[in-house]
């Protein structure tokens, strides 16, 4: 083979291998023109093992972690590969932001490249699924296409793939710091592959009982609202069994019933043209809810209360405070929805998705789909979005002989955002309290008298405003936080804070500036962020929260650099925004410090970034603060 750049696609039975999937067929082209197609085989995979392991030559995927997961299941060493291994999805987003990353939209945005090649074997699928699955029980995939249909469009896949590298390569590897930015990427694809492929265990014994736990919720609270409406009148019909999700039909008649006055909408579609619908989200039922109902649920939620013991508090404060019913009703519904949202997000997936002999869960790590860089999982959920006290964590637990240890980036956002603000007084109390400081000014009183309803509210505050929230959106978040303001409230909040520090919004019209100029603005590690005008006001919060990103993905790499050098058993088992999660074996655990070290960064940012470490030897709900003498 004469061309020493080589793009390589493989085509897959599905996209999870702990499932089964495998590679079946895989093709690849040269930038002398060369390709090729090759059905899966013994000789054909020791080929590609030699072309990877090929030290002067450099191999290019779209999206290569996935492609090198898929090789890993077929004997090769993904982890030692000498070959120069590139990502053209990584490179992609590096360069814009655009938002459509997927080859197809790249390749006609970069290479005006026709699709017909590549799209031919989905509309085959679509003609032909329905009669497949009545001949074959299940939904057909691309080893069941017309081969000559496979060839075409992996062939497309491999010529798109050279010549998006090709167009793009240069455009980020000319800057140094954006080069740096990939280099690490890259590195990251191997971490992802690796937590991917260790997987977090799970308890599911302990899934099955907090699952069951909520049925019983849902079905008691479903009685509940069931004796205070019905029966319910809705057009012609009696309704016996009230639906706390149908918004539609349900929810109005009820409100109707009760006598609650409809007041919220939903915003509408052409602008003067209607009003919108009525609106039952979780702000709007907030807004319903009666305040001692509304500081029960935002104390259940922090506390982590298992639904019996809500419903017992629940039934207390309904009798001392000699409640009506309609003042009842939006609490019990949004408990339902709740206790339901547990079911189907976490609970049917932890149980469908771990493997029922070990117990391990193998998620997917999409290290920077989000446009700040920041990671997020799915396949079956999003652990960055795991509740953080209640019964979800308690489902996942340590392997035999190990402790998870947390590294967490103590305040990292609100540091990153005295960074770029470079205010001394907010520097200064971030080594107290920042949210406390910052609620003695809004709210101009000493700290002693700060209420802790006071500091949650400027928390929410300070973080809507790095998020790049106004007054409206600010009522609407602490709204349902559990902490009840309306947007009058929230103005004066907005304009107290802004009062007190000018350097935010003095940061804000800088980052609209450069916008203005250069059509970009950069984090310290280079990372780009076209946005556009309109919406600079973001700016800030892409900053915090993709330098934070960048910082944590940099100590990752170093990390599992360290751990894979020194050959230790211990894993990257997890991220989840500004924490680590390493599982640790018991004889290795003198490496702690060593790890807080290689995390930490005392030198390139206005505040020293630290880290704050809590271990648990059971279950990740069960974390305590770590002692050197562990």
């Amino acid at each position: 083979m004469e061309g020493n750049i080589i793009t390589v696609d493989t085509e897959t039975t599905g996209l999870n291998p702990y499932r089964g999937h495998r590679i079946f067929c895989w093709g690849y082209m040269t930038d002398k023109g060369e390709y090729g197609f090759c059905s899966k085989s013994k000789e054909s995979i020791a080929w590609l093992k030699k072309l990877l392991n090929d030290s002067t030559k450099t191999i290019v995927f779209h999206n290569a972690k996935f492609d090198l997961k898929m090789l890993m299941f077929e004997g090769i060493d993904i982890f030692n590969l000498k070959a120069d291994i590139h990502c053209t999805l990584i490179l992609s987003k590096l360069y814009s932001i655009s938002g459509k990353y997927n080859l197809r939209s790249l390749a006609q945005q970069y290479c005006n490249r026709d699709t017909t090649d590549k799209d031919e074997i989905i509309l085959w699928l679509k003609r032909n699924g329905r009669q497949f699955v009545k001949e074959n029980g299940r939904p057909p995939n691309f080893k069941d296409a017309p081969i000559e249909l496979v060839k075409k469009r992996c062939l497309w896949d491999v010529e798109s793939t050279l010549l998006l590298f090709i167009a793009l390569r240069k455009k980020v590897t000319w800057d140094k710091e954006l080069s740096k930015l990939y280099d690490t990427e890259r590195k990251i694809m191997y971490v992802c592959i690796d937590m991917e492929n260790t997987g977090v265990k799970v308890d599911r014994a302990r899934a099955i009982k907090l699952k069951q736990e909520c049925k019983w919720g849902v079905r008691t609270l479903q009685k509940l609202l069931n004796s205070i409406v019905c029966p319910l009148q809705i057009r012609e019909e009696k309704v016996i069994d009230f639906k706390a999700n149908s918004s539609a039909l349900h929810l109005p008649a009820a409100f109707k019933k009760l006598g609650i006055r409809l007041e919220y909408r939903t915003k509408p579609k052409i602008i003067g043209k209607n009003e919108g619908k009525w609106s039952f989200d979780r702000y709007s039922m907030l807004q319903y809810t009666h305040k001692h109902l509304i500081k029960l649920m935002r104390v259940s939620s922090e506390k982590g209360w298992k639904i019996k013991d809500f419903y017992k508090i629940f039934a207390a404060q309904v009798k001392k405070y000699r409640l009506k019913k309609k003042d009842c009703f939006p609490a019990i519904v949004l408990k339902i929805r709740e206790q339901i949202k547990l079911i189907s997000t976490y609970y049917d997936n932890i149980l469908n998705e771990s493997i029922v002999n070990t117990g391990i869960l193998h998620g997917t790590f999409n290290p920077s789909q989000a446009i700040t860089g920041r990671f997020s999982s799915s396949n079956p959920i999003n652990l960055q979005n795991i509740p953080r006290l209640s019964g979800p964590r308690e489902c996942f637990i340590c392997r035999d002989n190990t402790v998870n240890v947390y590294f967490d980036y103590k305040q990292v956002e609100m540091k990153f955002f005295v960074h770029f603000a470079k205010d001394k007084l907010m520097a200064k109390a971030i080594e107290e309290d920042i949210h406390i400081y910052v609620a003695t000014q809004i709210y101009k009183l000493p700290k002693e008298q700060i209420t802790k309803e006071q500091r949650q509210r400027a928390k929410g505050i300070n973080f809507g405003i790095i998020y790049g929230a106004g007054p409206n959106k600010i009522a609407e978040t602490l709204t349902k936080d559990g902490l009840p303001t309306n947007e009058y409230e929230a103005r004066v909040l907005f304009e107290s804070y802004h009062e007190s520090f000018p350097s935010v919004q003095e940061t804000t019209n800088k980052i609209r500036l450069k916008l203005l100029r250069e059509g970009y603005i950069s984090n310290p590690f280079g990372r780009r962020y076209h946005i556009p005008t309109h919406l600079a006001y973001k700016g800030l919060n892409y900053l915090c929260q993709g330098t934070s990103a960048d910082l944590m993905k940099e100590s990752m790499a170093r990390i599992w650099s360290f751990l894979n050098v020194n050959g230790l058993k211990s894993k990257i088992i997890q991220t989840i925004h500004d924490e680590l999660i390493v599982e640790i074996a018991m004889d290795e655990q003198e490496i702690i410090p060593r790890i807080k070290s290689l995390m930490e960064d005392h030198k390139r940012f206005f505040l020293p970034i630290t880290v704050d470490i809590s271990v648990s030897t059971s279950r990740w709900s069960e974390k305590e603060e770590w002692k050197i003498t562990l």
